[in-house]
């Protein structure tokens, strides 16, 4: 084979197997966000039929111009949201959008339907792919599809919801960082294993909130970075402060994982494994319960991703309520597969014996986090997607419940716990 020909091939096998890894790329991102894709030679036929698509080119100017679909206009993907009015003139026509390789214009299928748009695909493997099966590509082309003034507030906000929003911005929020500031400080001197977990977890939480604090005062809460920290303090508290919790009562109550101590809950078994040899009833039903969290903690995979982008004004000032794809895709995609895969962990670990109880415990709490977070997250903006005003509040709300919950048990409980000051021991008559 001659030199010349030994590039032709190599440059066609290298445009196969580009297009080949840009389809797999883009199929794969498709299924995380719960998009519809269409093939190019789909697309293709759909182009000369009588009711042909409307073809949104989501790359930037330059690679737009210097290659693109026939017929298709451009929206750069960053400028969707400015160019939203534009697109209600689509709400019931198919809209495929395009890109290089299949993963942009995925994510802009993603933000069209969560505009409103019931129709939209992406093409699978963009532009590589369509152009790997001969298909043609031009060149120059029109002025960027014209950018609409974003309408009014997207949404009206009541008398009763402004101040809904003002109260869970400016009193709940504040209340229970400080709740919070105070269990952590309330606790600073306890070295106790269940202690040192609340208090850490407690902690965590402070410095999610505190970020999301700094993000909406000085970003409006634009910035995504100080949002995933605000989301990895929630998660963490998550894992902290139930397994502190549980230590605390299976060491200082139940006596459950210790095998020289007697157990609170014998009076329920017929036997216990720390008497004679017998299966521990406690032990079974974790054995149980692990593998059926880790199911429950894929229920955010089963939903599609849409971003939420709208604005509401708050007696006279403009309030973004946003849910970013990226956090969304941390949210109900990264943490449900952490929480199920440290929970199947668990689940493996229980089958060890009664004693894998107590090394179990991190893999177990971890998979709780991460499952609680997503599920609350994921039920909130299931219920609230048209009114994010209330998904806000019950958010905050239920924040300042489990604050309030948790520093009652700790004040109530000081002296047993070691907070507060030791009882004075009463001379007896005798002495």
């Amino acid at each position: 084979m001659s030199a010349k020909k030994r590039s032709v091939a190599a440059l066609v096998c290298t445009a196969w197997l580009g297009a080949g890894a840009s389809i797999a790329t883009s199929s794969a991102l498709a299924w995380i966000v719960g998009v519809e894709e269409i093939s190019p030679s789909e697309l293709d036929r759909l182009l000369s039929s009588s009711n042909p698509p409307v073809v949104v080119d989501v790359t930037t100017r330059e690679e737009f111009l210097r290659e693109h679909l026939r017929g298709s206009v451009n929206a750069p993907l960053g400028e969707l949201d400015s160019q939203r009015g534009a697109f209600e003139a689509y709400q019931n026509t198919t809209v495929v959008t395009v890109c290089q390789g299949g993963v942009r214009s995925a994510l802009a299928a993603s933000k069209l339907e969560g505009q409103g748009l019931k129709h939209v695909l992406s093409l699978s493997g963009g532009k590589l792919a369509w152009s790997s099966q001969g298909l043609p590509l031009e060149s120059g082309g029109p002025p960027p599809f014209a950018a609409s003034a974003r309408r009014g507030p997207s949404i009206t906000l009541s008398l009763v919801e402004q101040t809904v929003s003002v109260i869970s911005a400016f009193a709940v929020k504040p209340a229970y960082m400080l709740l919070s500031l105070i269990a952590v400080l309330l606790m600073h001197r306890r070295r106790s294993r269940d202690m040192l977990l609340i208090r850490a977890g407690l902690a965590v939480f402070f410095a999610g909130e505190l970020f999301c604090a700094i993000n909406y005062l000085c970003t409006g809460g634009a910035n995504f970075w100080l949002d995933m920290l605000h989301g990895i303090g929630m998660v963490a508290m998550g894992v902290l402060v139930p397994w502190g919790a549980f230590i605390l009562v299976d060491e200082r109550v139940i006596g459950l994982t210790q095998p020289d101590a007697g157990c609170s809950l014998r009076r329920f078994c017929a036997r216990c494994w720390k008497q004679v040899e017998a299966p521990c009833a406690a032990h079974r039903i974790f054995k149980l319960v692990a593998p059926a969290m880790a199911v429950v903690s894929l229920m955010p995979w089963t939903a599609p991703i849409r971003e939420l982008s709208e604005v509401g004004t708050v007696f006279g000032t403009p309030v973004a309520y946003s849910y970013s794809l990226p956090l969304q895709l941390a949210d109900f995609r990264f943490y449900p597969a952490a929480g199920a895969l440290c929970l199947a962990v668990a689940s493996a670990m229980l089958c060890g014996g009664r004693r894998s109880m107590r090394s179990a415990q991190p893999f177990f709490f971890a998979g709780f986090g991460f499952m609680a977070f997503s599920l609350f997250r994921f039920l909130l903006l299931s219920a609230y997607r048209e009114t994010p005003v209330w998904s806000d509040f019950w958010e905050e709300l239920t924040e300042l419940l489990f604050t309030v919950i948790s520093i009652a048990l700790l004040w109530i409980y000081r002296e047993q716990l070691g907070l507060g000051r030791a009882a004075r021991v009463t001379p007896s008559a005798e002495e």
